[in-house]
């Protein structure tokens, strides 16, 4: 199967040459120059290949390696490893929910993960960080995309069938430049901000109609700031991991077949999953759920009966969000813990908003009844 990937890939793959060209300057995606409306012109590099389905095996019978059971019986992983590929199914009532297989000859990695029967989504990562993305509906792909982070800076290229727009981005800490194409693959919008200089071209049948710039000027952090409801918005604390202050703990433990442990519920209730490896997914207790993921946390807290919390870690911001009946407070913060920025919704619409640089001076308001 990587090697269908790698035909699949090689067949139609651009995008090496698009970043090379952007790394030399020379026809990029997004010129740095927004007036150059000539740089729209590579829109034949838009192509992005299709990654096809892994073949999953009928029978799970038939499928050799190791198996792992959970503490009531059930199969829910399957594992083999040898020296040319490492392979691995998770297992949900005999159906096979994802697949993973890494090909150590060329270091590719492809994943697929089945939500339902009819809805699918395949990834493709190659050794030099570029992932290809394909989204399945009964069978058709509804959407596809390639990505690549290098050099602190992310340029992906996404196409969504049913609307039938490309989106073009690259981002840095501190700019983003985005391109927007239609089916026929004529610009469609072209925007770019750097500095607190926002730019942005409008176009008609691919040729540019309307251009605008806008100059940011922040303003002090003193005005209008009392309108901003931060209480209990502060992001919940992050949880450190300490794996040997949890196997300390008394409680009932079950165990997986491999021996590693499945669940722990502490005397006092507060209950400790983990995946196969032993690696800790979720705790949870009476008011309080944290969920751990390779890159994130997310902790979810009842904060009374009408009022929820969750905070969410990533690897560049932090967002926390507080539902109490049809109201919504939700706040973005820098990885220092430093606002971003702050929005207060009713019944899904915005009532009040606010954007932040990392000084804390605020760049923009946003109020519909003033």
């Amino acid at each position: 199967m990587i090697s269908e990937i790698c035909t699949a890939i090689s067949n139609n793959c651009s995008f090496r040459n698009c970043f090379k060209a952007k790394n030399n300057n020379s026809d990029t995606v997004i010129n740095n120059d927004v007036y150059n409306y000539t740089s729209v012109n590579i829109a034949s590099k838009l192509a992005i290949p299709e990654i096809a389905p892994i073949k999953l095996p009928e029978n799970l019978n038939n499928i050799s390696g190791e198996r792992v059971y959970n503490s009531d019986g059930k199969l829910i992983e399957i594992n083999d490893n040898n020296f040319k590929h490492s392979l691995n199914y998770l297992i949900n009532d005999d159906k096979i929910y994802y697949a993973k297989i890494h090909d150590k000859t060329n270091n590719i990695i492809a994943e697929q993960f089945n939500f339902d029967d009819n809805t699918m989504t395949v990834k493709a990562t190659f050794p030099d960080g570029l992932k290809y993305e394909t989204d399945y509906q009964d069978g058709k792909p509804i959407a596809k995309s390639k990505s690549l982070v290098k050099d602190n800076q992310e340029s992906s290229i996404y196409y969504d069938s049913e609307i039938k727009e490309y989106c073009i981005s690259e981002s840095t800490d501190n700019t983003y430049k985005v391109a927007v194409f239609d089916d026929n693959k004529k610009c469609k919008d072209l925007r770019e901000s750097s500095n607190g200089i926002n730019k942005s071209v409008s176009f008609y049948n691919g040729v540019p109609y309307s251009v605008t710039v806008i100059s940011e000027k922040p303003i002090p952090n003193n005005i209008k700031t009392d309108k901003v409801n931060l209480e209990n918005l502060e992001p919940a604390p992050r949880y450190n991991i300490n794996y040997d202050k949890i196997a300390a703990l008394n409680g009932e433990k079950r165990y997986y077949s491999n021996g590693k442990l499945e669940t722990l519920v502490t005397e006092d209730g507060v209950s400790y999953k983990f995946d196969t490896n032993g690696v800790l997914k979720q705790i949870s207790d009476k008011n309080r759920t944290i969920n751990f993921g390779e890159s994130y946390q997310k902790i979810s807290e009842l904060l009374n009966e009408d009022t929820s919390k969750e905070t969410y870690y990533c690897e560049n911001i932090i967002t926390v969000n507080i539902v109490n009946n049809n109201n919504e407070r939700y706040a973005e913060y820098y990885p220092n813990e430093t606002i971003k920025s702050y929005c207060e919704t009713t019944n899904g619409e915005i009532k009040l908003g606010f954007d932040f640089d990392k000084n804390g001076m605020i760049t923009n308001i946003y109020q519909p009844n003033i």
